[in-house]
């Protein structure tokens, strides 16, 4: 799966995330900069989450390696999560419906993008 992550609908969304969350963020700061900031937090903690997902945890998921590296992965990535919703949210830096926004990117884009029909000259 990992291979062909890289290539798939998977490699789609990181690319159309990142886009999505730019322009989102954009718009966001008719709100203000709190909330652009938000947009684009989410964003870039959604689509790197998901490319976390997709490069490290197949890595540390075989079978050869200790499943340690998987634990400790998903452990760290969960602190990172934790640290930049306290220094964003916490502390009012960033707007947390703008970052609620942002990081519904990658699930909305994850249904559009597998239901979208396929074309036949495709």
């Amino acid at each position: 799966m990992s291979e062909a992550a890289g290539t798939g609908l998977f490699a789609k969304v990181i690319k159309a995330g990142l886009a999505v969350a730019f322009i989102a963020s954009l718009i966001a700061l008719a709100w203000g900069k709190k909330a652009a900031l938000g947009v684009a937090a989410g964003g870039a903690i959604g689509v790197g989450g998901l490319w976390f997902w997709l490069r490290f945890v197949p890595w540390a998921s075989d079978s050869k390696r200790p499943k340690f590296w998987l634990w400790a992965a998903l452990l760290a990535k969960f602190i990172f999560l934790w640290l930049a919703l306290y220094f964003l949210i916490a502390r009012q830096i960033a707007s947390p419906a703008g970052f609620c926004v942002g990081i519904g990117i990658v699930p909305i884009l994850l249904m559009l993008l597998a239901l979208r029909p396929k074309r036949d000259g495709a």
